[in-house]
């Protein structure tokens, strides 16, 4: 468990001021040169509390307020005994484990907790004004939901040992209260599984086992491009979830569900795929991907088996990348100026 933490801790910390901005991975077991799981998380927001403190474990029983935007200008320097969730948060619920609460510990996304269960987060977009798009936004915002993914993320590290019993304990709470915000795609890794958790809008997500050989990356967009019934041990997802997207016209029941393609319709963006496309011909050279492909949802792979066993190094590096030696590293043009920058904002193709 001390070794799962060091390497999720230097992942965690080391890429969070890398050139990419909310890039994960979620890493097999068997994919790795120690092996142990692992998760990341990278932030591209420029408002964000950067802020970490350690939550205490509470005593079963002890009621949690359930806070919407409780983060920015908040300080849980003093949680629980003072609550003080920032000029934004907004208390639209409790919660009250039934169980002694992990200690785990909090930041403007909360990430590992003492049981080594750790997490990242990825935002995802969708275009809004496409023929699906409305459907999807108009469908949504029916649902009230009261769990955004700051307090989701926060019960789940309190109440959860394992990733597996994260993703059901999200789920379940999504199912039965809602989702607030915008689509969030999660990994979850315990040193044992690796997750991929989806959670769209309304009551809807879809949850995603990474092949313990194999290594899943997402970059702002949703991934889960498949969909598997009857099969729990390596995908879980809302019930109903097939008839919901019937009876919105989401989905017309004929052909394959792709979960990322009917609730979070992507346009072409490049400021996403080429991350990922980076990433995973990096990962497996042999891989025929084109990034400026505009049907991804549909022609890439979930997952990745690289070539070589990785190291927190190896992710580190790739977080960091900057598409040096292709067509897109801005370093080698005029965008990178007399020294050469990769950072010009212009990199960043819309």
């Amino acid at each position: 468990m001390k070794k799962l933490l060091i390497v999720v801790m230097l992942v965690l910390c080391l890429v969070s001021q890398s050139i990419f901005a909310c890039t994960v991975f979620s890493i097999g077991k068997n994919a790795t040169v120690d092996g142990s799981t692992m998760s990341t998380h990278t932030c591209d927001s420029t408002s964000d509390d950067l802020r970490v403190w350690v939550i205490p474990s509470m005593e079963a029983g002890v009621e949690r307020d359930v806070v919407i935007d409780g983060r920015a200008g908040a300080d849980y320097s003093q949680f629980p005994e003072v609550k003080d969730y920032g000029k934004s948060g907004m208390v639209v619920g409790t919660y009250t484990p039934t169980k002694a609460t992990n200690q785990y510990l909090h930041g403007m996304y909360s990430f590992i907790n003492d049981k080594g269960l750790a997490m990242g987060e990825s935002t995802c977009s969708y275009d809004r004004n496409s023929e699906q798009g409305k459907k999807v936004k108009k469908a949504f915002a029916d649902v009230e939901g009261i769990y955004d993914c700051y307090m989701l993320q926060d019960l789940a590290l309190e109440n959860c040992s394992t990733a597996r019993e994260a993703v059901e304990f999200m789920g379940a709470m999504i199912s039965e209260y809602g989702w607030y915000g915008s689509t969030e795609c999660i990994d979850i890794s315990d040193g044992t599984e690796a997750w991929v958790f989806e959670a769209y809008g309304g009551n809807i997500w879809v949850a995603a086992r990474v092949p313990d050989d194999m290594i899943f990356v997402a970059a702002n967009r949703a991934r889960i491009n498949f969909f598997l019934e009857n099969d729990p041990a390596n995908y879980l997802y809302a019930p109903g979830i097939k008839e919901f997207a019937i009876a919105n016209d989401f989905w017309d029941g004929n052909g394959d569900f792709i979960p990322c393609y009917t609730f979070c319709p992507n346009p072409y963006r490049p400021y996403s795929t080429r991350r990922e496309w980076i990433a995973m011909v990096t990962l497996d050279p042999t891989l025929k991907l084109d990034p400026d492909e505009h049907d991804t949802d549909k022609n890439w792979p979930c997952f990745v088996k690289p070539q070589n066993k990785v190291s927190v190094q190896d992710i580190f590096e790739l977080c960091g990348n900057y598409y040096q030696g292709t067509e897109y590293d801005i370093s080698n043009s005029i965008w990178g100026g007399p020294f050469g920058d990769p950072l010009n904002p212009a990199q960043n193709p819309t």
